[in-house]
């Protein structure tokens, strides 16, 4: 039995030499490195290698997330500018209706005012990002984006004249709105949708987190989407005011130029301009929610890169000093060790007879 027990004895101390020798091996390598962990991370810390592997792979991921954020941090920052500087555009043509009602009768100035406020909000509603147009329902693929632009101020004016032509001239304040109402109803007389009516899927911003941030101008999808409602009413208010003009009003008089229903009709043109103002407002309210979660999801994504490589650099370098006493240490248990291995192995049989 002791015999057994001698061998047994034996081969756990080689064992342990083996494991001291590989331990050896990588303190060596510690030191060499002036601290730093050879790269295969053996022998030393055993569950080094599996979390430098994980902590890699979150910490690329983490960079993949933090481009996307930051593309749909620009998109949504262009968007929001598009928004609030069309409101502005139109709030100061309200203003100047108001202002040129009773001084410019005929409305030519009002039409001039509205058919510049008209180019103002068109060029900021077709703003791009990446070449991609914001409203186009498309926020990450810029790579063969199509690109689904609002009609141009000359085309919407143009289109527009025409339904009124067909439809004048109008008896009435509502005749003349219903016409408008009407042209604007047909997406494609101003906003050619195709793919672009339907936004992207939300964007993965984190491993357990994505966000709808693509939007598009189309009003009906998702229904009531606020951004489609916003610039259709916009769109719709600017340029009717930019189009329609008192000789399209049965009670036109030539020799003077005006139309009290005209008149009339200019006066309720500011609470249509009043009503998209209201909905741009609640669209770049929409568009602030997303804005500030992408800037929270940036905020947890760099703390956690930064505790992923924290981690991950303590578990790659070891303190110089202590692997120096722990290779010491080793050496010192390993020459143990081999005395006594090397006392075992000069045991024999004889030496457990009975005396």
């Amino acid at each position: 039995m002791s015999f057994v027990n001698s061998l047994s004895q034996t081969l756990y101390l080689q064992n342990q030499i083996k494991n001291q020798n590989e331990q050896l091996t990588t303190l060596q390598q510690i030191i060499s490195n002036g601290g730093q962990k050879a790269q295969d991370f053996s022998g030393f810390t055993p569950d080094v290698a599996s979390l430098d592997l994980k902590s890699r792979g979150a910490i690329t991921r983490n960079s993949a997330y933090s481009d996307t954020i930051a593309t749909l941090s620009t998109r949504t920052a262009n968007i929001e500018n598009s928004l609030t500087s069309t409101d502005s555009a139109i709030n100061s043509l309200a203003n100047t209706i108001t202002q040129l009602n009773n001084q410019d009768p005929t409305g030519v100035q009002v039409q001039q005012t509205a058919s510049d406020t008209l180019d103002q909000a068109v060029a900021q509603l077709n703003a791009q990002t990446n070449g991609v147009p914001l409203f186009s329902g498309v926020a990450l693929n810029t790579a063969n984006a199509p690109s689904y632009p609002i009609a141009s101020a000359n085309a919407l004016t143009t289109g527009l004249g025409a339904a009124v032509t067909a439809a004048g001239p109008f008896a009435t304040v509502a005749a003349a709105q219903n016409t408008v109402t009407n042209y604007f109803a047909t997406t494609s007389n101003w906003f050619v949708p195709g793919a672009a009516g339907v936004p992207a899927a939300p964007a993965q911003i984190a491993d357990d987190q994505s966000i709808q941030a693509s939007v598009t101008a189309n009003p009906g999808v998702p229904p009531n989407n606020p951004f489609g409602v916003a610039i259709r009413d916009t769109l719709a208010s600017t340029t009717a005011t930019a189009t329609i003009k008192a000789s399209d009003f049965a009670d036109y008089n030539a020799a003077t130029g005006t139309s009290a229903t005209y008149q009339q009709w200019l006066v309720g043109q500011i609470g249509q301009i009043n009503s998209a103002s209201t909905e741009i407002n609640s669209a770049v309210a929409v568009n602030g929610i997303v804005r500030g979660q992408l800037g929270t999801a940036q905020t947890q994504n760099d703390t956690s890169t930064n505790l992923l490589q924290q981690g991950l650099d303590t578990a790659e370098n070891q303190d110089l000093a202590v692997s120096i006493t722990s290779l010491n240490n080793l050496q010192n248990q390993l020459q143990a060790s081999y005395q006594v291995t090397a006392q075992l192995k000069g045991l024999s049989l004889a030496n457990f007879l009975p005396a």
